[in-house]
């Protein structure tokens, strides 16, 4: 169900035409910029950072504050080379600058996050790269991903 969400919000209805979810010449080009060591704290402040906006974003009362949260992580899985999640990042806050927000629109949003940090984490395992350990933003406690995925749950 999920995956036909990501395709159908997406708007790319033919498999074979699917963008990658990761851009991994975006990853390599990071990596070689900031070095090994500091490329792990960023994933480890990447997946901080969006479990934090995924809390905003299912206690947002209003499009405007998830307009702003989808702009943020817009931002930021783009630099990380997480290229389906920023696309469906700037749909959706298009949608919502209209005022058209829609938990099916949120929750694509979140699977293929889950989905991409999945791969991203099972290929940098197998390059030989440490598990990043994150806070998390309810528990206040350290953890390592992959964490449960999140139940479907209801949006403003």
């Amino acid at each position: 169900m999920y995956q036909r969400l990501i395709l159908n919000f997406a708007g790319d209805h033919e498999p074979r035409r699917r963008p990658c979810m990761i851009d991994w010449q975006q990853v390599r080009g990071l990596r070689d910029e900031v070095g090994e060591d500091d490329f792990i704290e960023i994933v480890t402040l990447f997946v901080e950072e969006v479990e934090a906006l995924i809390v905003r974003l299912r206690q947002a009362g209003c499009c405007q504050a998830v307009e702003q949260d989808l702009h943020s992580l817009k931002g930021s899985a783009l630099n990380l080379g997480f290229s389906a999640l920023s696309a469906l990042c700037q749909r959706g806050e298009a949608s919502a600058a209209r005022g058209t927000c829609s938990a099916e629109m949120l929750e694509g949003i979140l699977c293929c996050y889950h989905t991409s940090l999945q791969m991203f984490l099972e290929r940098l395992a197998q390059a030989g790269y440490p598990t990043p350990v994150y806070r998390t933003p309810a528990a206040g406690s350290r953890q390592t991903y992959p964490a449960p995925l999140p139940e479907a749950s209801a949006y403003p």
